[in-house]
């Protein structure tokens, strides 16, 4: 048998922070000289917060999202963790980061909740740890209730699934924007890609504590019990916008069941009509087209999505290299 061949993983060149993003399309050279600009101006004065970093300065300007520069800087590995600024202002030992951690493992909880409890950081430090790192405010949100008319759509964007896997709870929609909560970093780059599947809603975040996630998830998505019934129709719009990515359907049959639901979504926003027997009639029809397309155009990856066609929903699969 002739051995795999070794890769090694891809490697970018040092690199300043404005560089890479430029690289990456998100600004030009007249905005990396505005911060610039900034950040010479603000060093002359006394009043400079030397924990203000450019990306950041980005986000206050409104020229770049939270998101945006945090994918990138975890892209070319430039992010500043928690660890590293906590240990960097001498706020946390690193036994304590360590302990935390471990706390955080075995209560299978986060790390900034391990913090707290261990009394290592306040709230109000942690609160302006995450500010200046990330522009994510920490909130609380106790008294927090969702819309019931809301829930169906907030469950659409963000299937229980990801929300569990990412630990991240879509918290409001409103006229384009959606509120997200999350508990850890990372959930940010699952973020990220939820925007490249809904480009007509803008993503926004705040980081949450893991017992408010908890307790918000169960009231979301009824853990254990019926779904959240809906008081409205959901918004076509965010059904005509999903789009899934499927390589082997018959393996990925949880996509094409997801792509289903929101088929009879559309189908009972246009026609009134909705059924729930069609299942195995829709996943045999992706499978055979599927192996169509692929023979047709020798890909084996196809994106999937929804449009209208007069009062009928039909499928739409585009070849992807």
């Amino acid at each position: 048998m002739k051995p795999l061949t070794r890769t090694t993983p891809k490697r970018f060149p040092p690199r300043k922070t404005g560089e890479i993003l430029a690289r990456e399309g998100l600004i030009t050279q007249e905005d990396i000289d505005r911060v610039l600009a900034i950040q010479k101006q603000g060093k002359a004065s006394p009043l400079w917060d030397s924990n203000r970093l450019f990306g950041m300065i980005l986000c206050d300007l409104n020229l770049i999202t939270p998101l945006d520069i945090y994918w990138v800087l975890h892209k070319y590995k430039k992010l500043v963790s928690m660890d590293q600024a906590l240990l960097k202002d001498g706020k946390v030992s690193a036994k304590a980061l360590a302990l935390a951690h471990g706390a955080a493992r075995a209560s299978d909880t986060s790390l900034f909740a391990a913090l707290l409890n261990q009394g290592a950081v306040t709230v109000v430090e942690l609160q302006k740890r995450l500010y200046d790192l990330y522009r994510i405010p920490y909130r609380t949100l106790q008294e927090f209730r969702f819309n019931p008319a809301m829930a169906e759509d907030l469950s659409t964007i963000v299937e229980k699934r990801l929300a569990l896997k990412h630990r991240m709870i879509p918290l409001v929609l409103q006229e384009k924007v959606i509120l997200v909560g999350i508990i850890e970093p990372d959930a940010l780059l699952a973020m990220k890609k939820l925007s490249a599947r809904f480009p007509l809603l803008r993503f926004k975040a705040v980081f949450i504590p893991f017992s408010e996630f908890k307790t918000l998830f169960n009231q979301l998505y009824r853990k254990g019990g019926p779904p959240v019934r809906q008081q409205r129709s959901p918004d076509l719009s965010l059904l005509l916008n999903f789009r899934i990515t499927i390589t082997d359907p018959k393996r990925e049959s949880d996509k094409i069941q997801s792509l289903y639901k929101r088929y009879e979504m559309v189908r009972t926003l246009t026609q009134g009509s909705h059924c729930t027997t069609r299942s195995q009639a829709f996943h045999d029809f992706i499978v055979g087209e599927h192996k169509k397309l692929r023979d047709r155009y020798r890909v084996t990856r196809m994106v999937y999505f929804l449009k209208k066609q007069g009062q009928d929903p039909i499928v739409v699969a585009v070849p992807k290299d």
